[in-house]
């Protein structure tokens, strides 16, 4: 995976619902769960982090963590808020 792929997750409808559909499900798990209450988690495989954006909107106070070994999906990242990181492992 590479920054095409970075790049399609804004492009192709599939590849946003997915982001998507998995950043809702999160949220609502949280939400039920964990009502009014900060988080912290931690996404292995994160590529870019729009996921990690997704939720960070739906969740706030909490903090994402992104890990993602492909470097040139890590620096094709949108700026993140305060919040949500990404690293390299």
């Amino acid at each position: 995976m590479d920054e095409a792929y970075a790049a399609s997750r804004l492009t192709k409808p599939q590849h946003r619902f997915r982001l998507r559909t998995r950043a809702a499900i999160v949220a609502q798990v949280v939400r039920r769960y964990l009502p009014d209450q900060p988080i912290r988690l931690l996404d292995v495989g994160a590529a870019e982090g729009r996921t990690l954006l997704e939720l960070a909107g739906s969740v706030p106070r909490s903090e994402f963590i992104g890990l993602e070994y492909n470097a040139a999906l890590i620096a094709a990242a949108p700026p993140l808020p305060r919040g949500v990181r990404l690293l390299r492992g």
